[in-house]
C-alpha cells in the first residue's frame, strides 16, 4: 500500500495539474482557543512560558514522498509561477473564524468596543509597567529615563508566493513568505483594502489589519518553519523623541526592512539579526548575528527592524523602496543616530522578534530563509514587508499615551488617556489606574503547547 505522504503528494499534483490547466483555458487569469501563557519580562514584556524542548507540537504530514521519490525543491528565490503554487499552500492557512468577524467592515465602522478588552498590568510592573517609563520617581533625571514602548502580538495567518507591494498584481511571482495580520493580503492588496477588509491575526484582531510578511524559515527537509512567537515592539529607544512627538504611521503605507538582494550581511548596517535562544527577555542585550547561528536544542529567534525616517509620501516605488523611508545615520545607518532632512518625519522604532522551537537535539545548520540565493550562507537575505492598517485612532492612542508620554505599556495595553482619571497630571505623578483598555488578545492556538511547527512545501508547479 502506497504510503499516505504519497497520496498526498499524487493528489496535490492531479489537484495542481487540473488547476494550471484550467488557468490555461481561461487566458491564464490569476485569479484551541485559550491564550498562550505568559510571563512578565526583564525590559516590561511578556513572553510564553519556557517550553519543553523535547515536545514535537504540530507536524504537518509531508504532501512529499518520503520514501525518497521526490525530491524538496527550494521555495525561492523570486520567479514567475502559477496560482496553483498558491492554492497548494492553502491547508496550511489559519481558519480560526474569530480572526475574521469583522472582515468586510470598513475601519470607520468597526465596533472598537469588541475588539478592545479589559486588561491589567502584570503585578510585577504596578510601580513601573503604568507609570512613566523612568518610574515612580518624580525627580528621576532626564537622562535615565526609558523611552516609551508598546507591543502586540501577532499569530500566523497563511504562506503564499506573493508580494503585493513588490509585484502587485502578479501572482505566485515571489519567494515563499510568511505571513502574519491581515487575512485577506494577497496579490492585489492596495491600501483601501488592507485598511478597509480582511480580517486579523494580531492582538485587536481588525483594530490592526497591518499586513507584515516575511520569507519563510527553510528546514533542510524543505519544511517552512513556523514561528511559535512573533512580537512587534514599538519602542521610542535609539533617537531622541522629537519636540512634536513621534508621528504617527498612517494607514495604507508601505515600507520595507532589510534587503531581500543583499550580498553582504546586513546586521551591522540596520540592526537586523539572529541569535540562539530567546530575544524576548531584553531584545537589546543580545548579541544578535547577521547569520543563522547552527542552534542546538532550544530555540533560533531572529529580529527584523523597519526605518523610521519618512519624508511624508504615501507613493512606493518598487524599483526604489527606500526613497520615501530610510533608516538613521547614512547609508541605511544604523537604528541610532539622527534622520536625513529629507525624511524629517520620525516614526516609533519597530521592530518584528520571532522565536522558533526546536525538537530535542536538533539543529539549524543548514537552515536558509526563502529569499536566500542557492549556495549562500542561511540568513544573508533578511528583510520583512509591512502594509499599514492599524485603526487610526487606536495607533493614536498608543502613540501618544504609550510611546510619546514615555509610559511602558507592556503587550497590548492602551495608555488611553480617557482610561486614567489622572492621566493629565506632570509625568512623575501619575499613578496606576483600573480598569485599562487593552487589544483583544489572540486565540494563540498555534503557541498553545511547546514544540516546532512545521509544512511540507511542495515542488512549485
Amino acid at each position: 500500500m502506497a504510503s499516505r505522504s504519497k497520496l498526498g503528494f499524487l493528489a496535490l499534483t492531479l489537484l495542481a495539474s487540473a488547476v494550471a490547466s484550467a488557468a490555461c483555458d481561461a487566458g491564464d487569469k490569476d485569479s484551541t482557543d485559550g491564550e498562550l501563557p505568559t510571563s512578565p519580562t526583564s525590559d516590561g514584556g511578556s513572553t510564553s512560558a519556557d517550553p519543553n524542548d523535547s515536545g514535537i507540537r504540530i507536524e504537518i504530514d509531508a504532501a512529499i514522498d518520503t520514501d525518497g521519490g521526490v525530491s524538496h525543491s527550494h521555495p525561492g528565490p523570486d520567479g514567475g509561477g502559477s496560482s496553483a503554487d498558491n492554492l497548494a499552500l492553502e491547508k496550511y492557512r489559519n481558519t480560526d473564524p474569530s480572526y475574521n468577524q469583522y472582515e468586510k467592515i470598513p475601519s470607520t465602522a468597526l465596533p472598537l468596543d469588541v475588539l478592545l478588552e479589559t486588561g491589567s498590568p502584570d503585578s510585577n510592573y504596578k510601580n513601573n509597567g503604568f507609570n512613566p517609563a523612568a518610574g515612580p520617581a518624580e525627580a528621576a533625571a532626564a537622562a535615565a529615563r526609558l523611552a516609551g514602548q508598546f507591543r502586540t502580538r501577532c499569530e500566523f495567518s497563511h504562506l503564499s508566493y506573493n508580494d503585493p507591494i513588490i509585484k502587485p498584481g502578479l501572482a505566485a511571482a515571489a519567494h515563499l513568505h510568511m505571513f502574519f495580520g491581515n487575512t485577506a493580503t494577497d496579490e492585489n492588496s492596495t491600501p483601501d483594502s488592507i485598511t478597509n477588509s480582511g480580517g486579523s491575526t494580531c492582538d485587536g484582531h481588525e483594530a490592526n489589519r497591518t499586513s507584515y510578511w516575511f520569507p519563510a524559515m527553510m528546514d533542510t527537509q524543505g519544511n517552512a518553519r513556523i514561528p511559535n512567537q512573533m512580537m512587534l515592539y514599538y519602542k521610542g529607544e535609539g533617537m531622541s523623541q522629537p519636540a512634536t512627538g513621534f508621528v504617527d504611521i498612517p494607514e495604507g503605507l508601505r515600507m520595507i526592512a532589510g534587503n531581500a538582494a543583499a550580498v553582504t550581511a546586513q546586521n551591522a548596517h540596520e540592526g537586523h539579526g539572529f541569535t540562539c535562544g530567546t530575544l524576548f527577555t531584553n531584545p537589546n542585550s543580545v548579541q544578535s548575528l547577521a547569520l543563522i547561528p547552527e542552534c542546538n536544542t532550544g530555540h533560533l529567534s531572529m529580529k527584523v527592524m523597519f526605518p523610521r525616517c519618512w519624508d511624508g509620501s504615501m507613493d512606493f516605488d518598487p524599483a526604489d523602496p527606500w526613497k520615501h523611508v530610510r533608516y538613521a545615520g547614512e547609508d541605511h545607518g544604523s537604528n541610532g543616530g539622527t534622520c536625513p532632512s529629507t525624511h524629517p518625519k520620525v516614526f516609533v522604532g519597530l521592530s518584528a522578534l520571532f522565536e522558533w522551537d526546536l525538537a530535542a537535539g536538533e539543529s539549524t545548520k543548514g537552515w536558509t530563509l526563502s529569499s536566500d540565493p542557492a549556495g549562500k550562507p542561511g540568513g544573508l537575505t533578511i528583510h520583512g514587508d509591512w502594509f499599514g492598517g492599524w485603526h487610526k485612532d487606536v495607533m493614536k492612542a498608543w502613540n501618544k499615551d504609550c510611546v510619546n508620554a514615555e509610559w511602558n505599556c507592556q503587550t497590548s495595553l492602551l495608555g488611553n488617556d480617557k482610561n486614567y482619571s489622572e492621566s493629565l497630571k506632570p509625568w512623575g505623578t501619575r499613578v496606576n489606574t483600573f480598569p485599562v483598555k487593552a487589544l483583544k488578545s489572540t486565540t494563540s492556538k498555534f503557541y498553545a503547547a511547546p514544540g516546532p511547527i512545521k509544512y511540507a512545501i511542495p515542488p512549485r508547479i
